[in-house]
Parts: structure tokens; sequence; C-alpha cells
């Protein structure tokens, strides 16, 4: 690369006048330029993909007929539980105690409800209780699993229609 720069002065001198030309000349010749490197270094990413577990129910509502007192109902009224999320979660489960929709006064309780990860031919299982319980009943991600539920009413149970509020919660 070539700059050239060219001045021009005007000075008076007395009667004469003196031209002094000044030229400047930059001569800049191009090299290849070295450029020292050091040793890859690798940077490592991290992202976390939290677990999600999602519940939906084949049924929000059991019906277990008519059930006289001092009888009881096999286990095996069924409820689905879908996981629509990315992890496994165990079904968790809790329930209020049967309730009387004409008086609210009458009721038996919460463990008179039976819950099985099996369905079964006879009343056997484990009690509902109003305590948050762990199944232990594992619904894998994207999949589903069945709990299956049974009832008896107590001996001495005054006649009417009862209802009972299960709640189902993925714990993932």
């Amino acid at each position: 690369m070539v700059i050239s720069v060219k001045r021009t002065f005007f000075v008076m001198s007395g009667l004469a006048l003196v031209l002094i030309v000044s030229v400047l000349l930059i001569t800049m010749i191009s090299s290849p330029v070295s450029v020292a490197t050091s040793s890859p270094e690798n940077v490592v990413a991290n992202i976390v993909v939290p677990g999600v577990c999602e519940i939906s129910l084949s049924s929000n509502k059991l019906s277990f007929g008519s059930i006289l007192p001092n009888s009881n109902y096999s286990a095996n009224v069924l409820v689905s539980d879908t996981n629509g999320g990315n992890t496994g979660a165990y079904i968790n489960i809790y329930g209020s105690n049967w309730i009387d929709v004409s008086n609210s006064l009458i009721h038996f309780s919460v463990t008179n409800t039976l819950w099985n990860a099996i369905a079964q031919t006879t009343y056997t299982g484990t009690a509902l209780t109003a305590v948050v319980a762990n199944t232990q009943i594992l619904v894998p991600g994207g999949s589903n699993a069945n709990i299956y539920f049974g009832a008896a009413v107590p001996a001495g149970q005054t006649a009417g229609t009862y209802n009972q509020t299960i709640t189902l919660l993925n714990s993932c």
C-alpha cells in the first residue's frame, strides 16, 4: 500500500515569493501476520428439564349401587389414572366420610372404602383415610395405572343416599 501526500506552502520573504513544496511518501508493505493460538478448550452447557406429572382420571364418579347395612361391595370398581407428564408419578389418595345427601349429620366413616392396585373378588384392600397416603402405585410418564375401590355399609346404618369425595393426586 502506498500513500502519498503533497503539501505546498507559500512564504513571503521581502519581495520574493518562495515556494516550498513538501512531499511525504509513505510506503507500507503488506506481509502475512502470524497469530498465536492456544489449544482448544471446551465449554460444557447444562440445561435441566424438570419432571412433570399430570393426572387425568377415567371417571370422576364411582357407583357401588345399593348395599345393605352390614354388607359390602368387592374392591373391583375401576378408576384409571393417566399421567400425561414426562416422568413417573405415584398415586396419592385420601377421602372424606360418607355423608347422607339429605342430612349431613348422618354419615359413616371414610374407612368403609377400600382401595387396591389389583381388582378383587372380595372386599379386601387398604382402608381409605382422611390423611394423604402414598399408594405405591406407579404411573409411568405418558402411561396409565389402575386403582380399584370397594365399599361397605356398617350394620344399623340409616337408609339414604350417601356421597363421599375421594381425592387422587399424582406425585412426582
